[in-house]
């Protein structure tokens, strides 16, 4: 008999609010956290914009029970930090009374670029002027390189994350990062679910935590035209599956969900958000620019999650697209859905979280499970903003501007992205009788 594994917490640091219920009262609302950057200095720049988190509504020593620990971490995992200390909040659970080899950690975070800023700076003091400031390799190592944090690698180590994550908690038990750009946080949960149905791991903390505001990402971005120029309304920059959409914005946060086996859930009297049933993980390898691109592995991607959970194209009520805005990418997500769904396409509500806080790299599939599961909770589907003129070759129901009520038993949420990698999670209501299959 297979394990069922359950939510029963969740935790979000966003640009639209920090904790579950405040971020789903702003998703419902249809509140964009688009603005100018503030991060970093821009002047003289076209574009802009950003959906950033702002860090003054957060008391980290709510968080850290050991302050200095704050001094080895990046802004990143900051907020991986507080939002898993929310989950475990949310779920009620007594982490510190689990035995420390049957907790786990999986977590995904694309590559952290703001460890570029500290080590360019060290590196433009090694340029000499007569030598038109080209990087002297000598002087650098002899006089620059010493400038550095003796922290500075420890703050950015590809696993940092999951390693502070496993020190708050003392999870001992399987630790893993997943680092694809786009479905990291997809991954960790999927791979999360399939470590708890074959081991005896009590509980797992799954999520992604990223920013995409940092200089170097920035420019790299819109060096590739995904970049919304929208500058005279930042809030309708972004504007997923509109016939007048011109780009992405960048956002940053972290999501971070409570993994629990039923059984264990029920014992102690856990609210059970939902029960995650089918994951589905492909790439294609068609080029990032074609025409074509990632609509084979989006498609794959929820096919496998399909079969993975047992379900017919007729059970999804609800789709949290990976929607950015970008001209080829909604449309490539669009077409993907009505290869797999056919007619029933129609009939499902889809809309994309994106339009108010952003593309968060690895954060955005975990973002799209949890509004799934406040979905199925509520039967509420938040909207999709900056919805104003249809497109002709996006043309299924995006839920534009404004929720609505509707039953939600089974909601699916899809990410893809640059590297032709796509994931799908399909959530279920839970059901106390359903049988175990």
């Amino acid at each position: 008999m297979n394990k069922r594994i359950v939510i029963t917490g969740i935790g979000v640091v966003s640009p639209v609010g920090i904790g579950v219920r405040e971020f789903w009262n702003s998703v419902k609302l249809g509140k964009s956290g688009t603005g100018k950057i503030t991060l970093f200095d821009l002047d003289g720049m076209d574009i802009a914009l950003a959906a950033e988190v702002d860090e003054n509504l957060i008391n980290y020593c709510n968080f850290l029970n050991i302050k200095k620990r704050l001094k080895l971490m990046n802004r990143i995992t900051r907020f991986a930090q507080v939002a898993a200390w929310l989950a475990i909040e949310d779920s009620g659970i007594e982490i510190d009374s689990i035995e420390s080899t049957k907790k786990g950690i999986f977590v995904g975070n694309f590559i952290n670029f703001d460890m570029h800023k500290e080590f360019f700076k060290v590196i433009a003091k090694s340029g000499r002027e007569d030598n038109h400031y080209k990087l002297d390799m000598s002087s650098f190592l002899k006089n620059s390189l010493c400038m550095l944090n003796p922290m500075y690698f420890l703050q950015y180590i590809p696993n940092g994350i999951s390693s502070h994550l496993a020190i708050s908690f003392n999870c001992q038990g399987p630790n893993y990062t997943f680092s694809s750009p786009n479905t990291g946080g997809a991954q960790a949960i999927g791979e999360a679910v399939k470590c708890m149905k074959n081991s005896d791991i009590d509980i797992i903390i799954a999520g992604a935590a990223d920013s995409c505001v940092n200089p170097l990402l920035f420019c790299m971005y819109n060096a590739m035209g995904y970049l919304s120029n929208h500058m005279e309304n930042p809030k309708s920059a972004c504007r997923p599956f509109d016939a007048t959409r011109d780009g992405t914005v960048l956002g940053e946060g972290a999501g971070m969900l409570v993994l629990e086996e039923l059984s264990r859930a029920l014992n102690r009297g856990a609210t059970i958000y939902g029960e995650v049933k089918g994951y589905g993980n492909r790439v294609c390898t068609t080029h990032f620019l074609s025409s074509d691109h990632g609509g084979i592995s989006i498609t794959e991607a929820m096919k496998e999650a399909l079969l993975d959970g047992g379900f017919e194209i007729s059970d999804i009520d609800y789709i949290n697209a990976g929607g950015n805005g970008t001209i080829t990418s909604d449309i490539i997500e669009t077409k993907a859905i009505k290869g797999l769904f056919g007619e029933k396409a129609y009939d499902i509500l889809i809309s994309s979280t994106k339009s108010m806080i952003g593309e968060i790299n690895s954060v955005s599939g975990v973002i799209g499970v949890i509004v799934c599961l406040l979905s199925i909770n509520e039967n509420v589907v938040p909207p999709t903003i900056n919805y104003r003129y249809p497109d002709p070759e996006c043309d299924l129901n995006y839920v534009p501007n404004k929720a609505i009520n509707s039953e939600i038993n089974t909601a699916m949420s899809n990410c893809f992205g640059i590297d032709n990698q796509s994931a799908s999670l399909i959530v279920e209501a839970y059901h106390e009788n359903q049988d175990e299959i």
